[in-house]
């Protein structure tokens, strides 16, 4: 097998939306390139300034929104064109070098949010802040107040201090990488409220869970996750699986010689792509996201050592999922029954699942029930918290919502 290759720059980061690939390319190159995946020939090539540095990308509605590490805005662009249609200050999160240092993004139905690490790199001694969560507003291209008890536009304020990597959301909860430094141990994978806006601190800390220092990380089911650790004694990545109930390691898969920060979950077919860029056996590597064994016995060749990489199959839209099943709940916040409502077109059954901040699974029951008692799977009372309430119906249509518990 020969691999089909377009040049791309030295620092690139990967995604794929609705047909087409979006490869953003960091500095020395700085630029967007969006390839047709039928030939891997470019249809659009967006250039910025030299050292604008930019680091994601997130397509939406025939737009490309991209952030940048050494700029302070955000800038969306026509991809047809490669005009930009709106620039999007982010200049008051900056710390005191002027930088917000914006990283990856993700995309919640009119919400986007945006890391920010705030990395002080001015010549006087570094001061570490707390990491941002920018939250903009996709229909206006307006910056969201996260808090509005407090003066001026505000963002979500994480624990954490370096959030950085791939996100992933469920349910109405997102999950941030945060590491810590090499074997202090202080970071860990992050809960933010998607409807309060706001962080509910670590849901798994890298001690807790067996990390020197994490890097990519996959949630695949509710009672399993991935991740991928660093060690410095040697420049090794490390696969590990840990389970999600108890936040225990469970197990180390694989161990590359190489810098591996990505990983990919196709949950169609229930694997883990690795992309292990180890100088002398780099490819692809495929691994079993139930059992954790490796599917490959040689990594795929892939050409030179792979940096990044992404799922790509063709979707009819880039909408995000859940557009055809809505849920609301009442009262809410509760104390004790929950009401459920929802509106679908045509659905013949429903299948609940009830899930903690944690992402641990709380009760999960089926068919069209009107209420929810406020108790778990063995008959007792849950405690006071947030809990992500998800419902799927028939033709892949799924909603979720958020339910607050007091006691």
């Amino acid at each position: 097998m020969t691999p089909g290759v377009e040049p791309v720059g030295a620092y690139p980061f990967v995604r794929h939306f609705a047909g087409l690939h979006y490869v953003v390319n960091g500095t020395p190159v700085d630029d967007l390139r969006v390839l047709d995946p039928t030939s891997f020939e470019p249809v659009r090539i967006i250039s910025f300034p030299a050292g604008s540095n930019p680091q994601d990308v997130l397509a939406v509605g025939g737009t490309a929104i991209v952030s940048f590490y050494d700029r302070a805005t955000l800038q969306r662009f026509d991809v047809t064109s490669g005009a930009m249609i709106a620039s999007i200050d982010l200049s008051s999160f900056a710390d005191s070098d002027g930088l917000p240092e914006a990283g990856c993004m993700i995309r919640d139905g009119n919400h986007l949010f945006v890391q920010l690490q705030r990395l002080d790199r001015s010549p006087l001694p570094d001061v570490q802040v707390p990491g941002l969560l920018a939250v903009v507003d996709l229909a206006t291209n307006q910056l969201v107040d996260a808090n509005p008890m407090v003066p001026g536009t505000q963002a979500i304020t994480l624990t954490g201090i370096l959030p950085r990597l791939p996100m992933q959301i469920e349910g109405r909860i997102l999950y941030v990488s945060v590491p810590g430094g090499f074997y202090d141990q202080t970071g860990g994978i992050e809960a933010v409220d998607l409807d309060a806006l706001r962080s509910l601190g670590f849901a798994f800390v890298e001690k807790q869970i067996g990390a020197a220092q994490m890097s990519a990380f996959l949630f695949v089911s509710p009672e399993r996750g991935y991740f991928v650790h660093h060690t410095d004694l040697t420049q090794s990545s490390h696969l590990v699986s840990f389970s999600r109930p108890t936040g225990s390691f469970l197990q180390e898969h694989f161990v590359s010689f190489g810098g591996v920060e990505r990983l990919a979950y196709d949950s169609t077919t229930g694997q883990i792509y690795f992309p292990d860029n180890d100088p002398t056996t780099h490819g692809i590597r495929v691994f079993d996201a139930t059992t954790g064994t490796q599917l490959t016995t040689l990594p795929i060749a892939v050409g030179l050592p792979p940096a990044d990489l992404a799922i790509a199959r063709a979707t009819p839209t880039d909408s995000p999922s859940g557009a055809r099943l809505r849920i609301w709940t009442a009262p809410n916040p509760t104390r004790g029954p929950v009401m459920l409502f929802w509106e679908s077109p045509a659905v013949s059954s429903l299948r609940w699942v009830l899930v903690d901040a944690r992402g641990r699974q709380v009760r999960s029951w089926s068919n069209e029930a009107r209420f929810w008692d406020g108790r778990d799977a063995g008959g007792s009372p849950v405690a006071t918290g947030v809990y992500y309430l998800s419902v799927t119906g028939d033709a892949r249509s799924q909603a979720s919502t958020t339910i607050h518990v007091l006691r």
